[in-house]
């Protein structure tokens, strides 16, 4: 081992100590116990209900629930035009609404919950609300942890500590900020970036995994996450609570829409009911005259976000037609598993100057023998087979086996396949059945990177890839065949 990597060990381990000596010591001295705060909210309900609520605040001054006495949260409205022809803001307090009741009791009910819900509608909010309250109606959590995941960068986990110490900052309690974690009442909550959540497995007491933004994580983590909290059930039964705008179609929420992950509870919450509550008339019509409005308000994925292959385009070559192959020029493109990578295949026909996709499927981890018998068996109708040349072992047991392959190359033919591709497209000489609800959903979805090429950081593109190398590879062949 170097040197520089010894010293960077020996680095780490003195901080990861220094952050538990501070942390037993903040937890050690905690004088939540000794305020006015604690005295008003022990025992107090998160919220009372609408009828029974007006008289109690009157009686209690106030007093009546958690979120009154740290005070209802605020936000900052656009109500309309002014005659000046300037929009008009105006701050409003929100009690708690339907919508948030419903996912609050889920919570309690199902304990595993997914929020699909609308940009804006409060949830994060109200969530770090709920942590709050847990750690302070009494001293059930003293002692314990909970755990806050967000995306991939560090100044998001700590914005929403940032938030969770806010909540008290009109009280006499000031939670203790130590480093990644903040205490309540000796309950430590921690945030953690989608990245470093593996690093959390070994909590002996975590009762609340809060997961925010869970549908924008990168593709490559998804399933450590995942992982981890799954992890927990064993050990502390906590509740779980995934939130999120929905994202692209081939995300987590996706994912879990076809039948992954059947233990959460799902709770929808999208803009229509937030009108007249979190959201005034004026901003929602305003807001829908954005491209994104249908993805980030109404929980469509993916919706306006990609650019190689855009919805409306991708929708005029969608449609029904005859699956079987026919006596016509016919490529069957395969695109292996790698890592987290799907095996993917897709295989297509031209017939006059239009291009069929006749084939599209793809498999999660499967075993490369399956998955070489299926190439064979599906080659028997397509002559001509595409193969990423990254994987040579494919290629060399498929052409020991009878098969001729053709090797393409992703690292110099990419662009000109993502080109030739996305023309075909916009100049409909493609159709995509219906059936291929998977492929569609990568096309519509997919962006171009920096480099000029599918940007795979956020959406698994393994249909798109063997897509590509159909299209181009018939394209390139400059010929077809006429049915007599």
């Amino acid at each position: 081992m170097s040197r520089n990597n010894q010293r960077k060990i020996i680095r780490k381990t003195l901080e990861d100590e220094i952050k538990k000596i501070k942390g037993k010591s903040a937890n050690r001295h905690d004088d939540f116990g000794a305020t006015k705060l604690a005295a008003d909210v022990r025992g107090k309900m998160f919220w009372i209900g609408v009828k029974e609520h007006q008289g109690l605040m009157i009686e209690t001054g106030e007093k009546c629930c958690f979120n009154h006495i740290i005070g209802l949260p605020e936000k900052e409205h656009l109500v309309g035009m002014g005659p000046d022809g300037k929009e008009v803001r105006e701050t409003r307090k929100h009690p708690m609404y339907e919508y948030e009741r419903e996912i609050f009791d889920s919570i309690f009910k199902h304990r595993y919950i997914r929020v699909k819900k609308a940009t804006g509608m409060g949830v994060t909010t109200m969530m770090l609300r709920v942590i709050a309250h847990l750690c302070v109606k009494d001293d059930t959590y003293s002692g314990q942890e909970m755990i806050i995941v967000t995306g991939p960068r560090q100044d998001l986990a700590n914005d929403e500590l940032d938030r969770l110490v806010d909540l008290f900052r009109d009280t006499d309690y000031t939670p203790r900020r130590v480093g990644d974690s903040v205490f309540i009442n000796r309950c430590k909550i921690t945030a953690y970036p989608s990245h470093t959540f593996d690093s959390a497995r070994g909590l002996a007491n975590c009762r609340l995994i809060f997961v925010d933004e869970a549908d924008f994580f990168p593709s490559g983590q998804i399933d450590k996450v995942m992982t981890v909290l799954e992890r927990y059930e064993a050990k502390s039964a906590p509740y779980v609570i995934l939130n999120s705008t929905v994202n692209m179609p081939t995300g987590l929420y996706a994912q879990m829409d076809k039948g992954k992950y059947p233990r959460f509870e799902t709770v929808e919450c999208f803009y229509e009911k937030g009108i007249g509550k979190i959201f005034t008339e004026y901003e929602i019509s305003e807001a829908k005259k954005m491209a994104s409005f249908e993805r980030e308000y109404n929980g469509r994925y993916g919706h306006g976000e990609g650019n190689i292959f855009p919805y409306k385009l991708v929708d005029a070559c969608t449609g029904q037609y005859d699956l079987a192959p026919g006596e016509n020029l016919k490529v069957l493109a395969v695109d292996p598993a790698y890592g987290s990578s799907k095996f993917a295949i897709v295989a297509a026909e031209k017939v006059g100057d239009v291009i069929y996709i006749k084939e599209a499927e793809e498999f999660d981890r499967p075993m490369p023998s399956v998955m070489v018998e299926r190439v064979i068996e599906m080659a028997k109708s397509y002559s001509t087979v595409v193969v990423d040349d990254s994987n040579p072992g494919l290629i060399s047991e498929l052409s020991e086996r009878g098969i001729d392959v053709i090797g393409i190359s992703f690292r110099s033919d990419l662009s000109k396949m993502t080109m030739v591709s996305s023309r075909m497209v916009r100049e409909g000489k493609v159709r995509i059945h219906h059936a291929f609800e998977e492929l569609i959903a990568q096309l519509k979805s997919v962006k171009l990177n920096k480099r000029g090429h599918p940007d795979k950081e956020l959406l698994n593109f393994d249909l798109g890839d063997a897509f590509l190398m159909a299209v181009s590879q018939i394209d390139a062949s400059g010929w077809y065949w006429i049915s007599v």
